[in-house]
């Protein structure tokens, strides 16, 4: 009976993705938690997107979206919200991809500059637009502001939004919004 019950436990402690029935994320060793490692991380992130390594700079990408998404957002906003709501954070994750992409194109080399400030939490000055839809609870979003040097004379600002998700930043929105509020 203690060795059912042991791995009864193992079974359930170890293994979220069968509860979630989403495949886990592996973590980066390196995996944003604050403005500073935030700073590094899309440091190494900008280094392997000049150097050409494909693999590692999708893995920093992917290592930015919400593990367990649909499960989150079931947990957040409740089921019925839930199925469109992933299709909505799939979309805008997507665009911060692309946009990153661009972004990093027009950096001059692996080494830019790359300074990364923490804003706070914008959203919570400004009203969500009509019909956005709700979470069940206030969800503390973190909102950064980078700033890539591209040459002495011209540099490239944008904001990025954050939750954090098991103590690691992980991507929400851009700008000072969650996806769901998406002021565009």
């Amino acid at each position: 009976m203690k060795i059912i019950l042991w791995w009864l436990t193992l079974l359930l402690t170890c293994s979220p993705c069968l509860i979630c029935q989403e495949p886990p994320k592996p973590l980066n060793a390196a995996t944003p938690k604050d403005a500073l490692s935030l700073q590094r991380y899309y440091a190494a992130m900008l280094r392997a997107y000049k150097r050409g390594d494909a693999a590692k700079y999708r893995q920093f990408v992917s290592d930015l979206e919400l593990p367990h998404k649909d499960a989150w957002l079931k947990q957040e906003f409740g089921p019925d919200q839930a199925a469109v709501l992933s299709k909505e954070y799939a979309q805008s994750f997507e665009n911060f991809s692309a946009r990153l992409v661009k972004v990093f194109g027009q950096a001059p080399t692996s080494e830019a500059e790359i300074t990364i400030t923490r804003v706070g939490e914008l959203s919570d000055r400004v009203s969500p637009p009509a019909g956005a839809p709700a979470p069940k609870r206030k969800i503390s979003m973190e909102s950064y502001k980078f700033v890539l040097t591209v040459t002495p004379d011209e540099t490239m600002e944008w904001m990025t939004s954050f939750v954090q998700v098991d103590g690691v930043l992980r991507y929400i929105g851009g700008g000072a919004f969650p996806f769901w509020e998406d002021q565009n």
